[in-house]
């Protein structure tokens, strides 16, 4: 949905309940973002969902099919923002996980609700982040941090991260508005927009990082290849940067077909249709005793 307020284009994410962001959705946010660099009365654009979710990330159901890689994929999406000849900022309430945080990465500033939740997930589903966010975010937050959300695949609070590099503000209030105000200060001051690219990494402290965290995988991790994915993406941070984003890719698209991804992308699957089984199953599950 596209709304002008005062000169600045909110588009809002509209793909309920959790603004998933499948082939229909990122080609809504490619037209509503064409139309608002082509309308002279527009200055500055806000990319905002709901109180529940800016974006919980990829449609898992669309891993494996051609949808996934169907135009305009997610990099092509974060590419088109990062490109805008009018800055992007992000209003982030609820959560933003996965690719709805890649998203934002690609904004030219966000602004989060101080409840809002963010996380990089992929690992929990034997992947990596595969639409920028291990060349991105650690130009904003630091290597260590970086690799700390990325590993650890739990969501955090906003509020934890206000002082990390992600956010421009974090607030109490009205998000949208926030986020306007900050839109129009951008297109005030003119380009260049700020870009999540443009930062810079210390080599050696991205090598010395990298060498003790690989040193660190326990023996579970290391059956687990996405954990030294993770690494080996978090390591061409150190490379131009459209380099690192390849590198990124082909480890993400190695790791979609093997038999941890599958299987752990199964049981997220299995255990989220679990959750609508009728009451009656629901508590029969609950009140099942495991044999001994």
């Amino acid at each position: 949905m596209l709304d002008i307020r005062n000169g600045i284009a909110v588009i809002a994410l509209d793909n309920p309940p959790v603004n998933s962001l499948g082939h229909a959705l990122r080609e809504r946010i490619v037209q509503h973002l064409d139309a608002a660099e082509a309308d002279s009365a527009v200055r500055g654009i806000v990319l905002t969902g709901s109180e529940k979710a800016f974006s919980a990330g990829a449609d898992v159901t669309e891993f494996g099919t051609p949808r996934q890689l169907q135009e305009p994929i997610l990099r092509t999406v974060i590419a088109r923002l990062e490109a805008s000849s009018k800055p992007v900022v992000a209003a982030i309430s609820g959560v933003a996980l996965g690719g709805g945080l890649e998203l934002a990465l690609g904004c030219h500033g966000r602004i989060a609700q101080e409840k809002a939740r963010i996380g990089l997930p992929e690992i929990t589903l034997g992947l990596i982040p595969g639409s920028g966010a291990t060349q991105r975010l650690p130009r904003l937050v630091g290597i260590a941090a970086a690799h700390a959300l990325m590993s650890g695949g739990q969501p955090q609070g906003a509020r934890q991260l206000a002082t990390s590099g992600l956010f421009d503000d974090v607030v109490a209030g009205d998000v949208i508005g926030a986020a306007a105000a900050r839109a129009t200060a951008l297109a005030e001051k003119g380009a260049p927009y700020p870009r999540a690219r443009d930062g810079e990494l210390d080599a050696a402290e991205v090598q010395s990082t990298v060498a003790a965290q690989r040193a660190k995988l326990t023996a579970r991790q290391k059956l687990q290849p996405a954990y030294g994915a993770l690494l080996d993406a978090l390591a061409a941070s150190t490379l131009p940067f459209d380099a690192g984003l390849q590198k990124e890719r082909e480890l993400f698209l190695a790791l979609v077909p093997t038999t941890a991804a599958q299987a752990l992308r199964y049981q997220f699957k299995v255990e989220r249709e679990a959750t609508k089984l009728p009451q009656a199953f629901q508590l029969l599950r609950a009140r099942c005793v495991p044999l001994p």
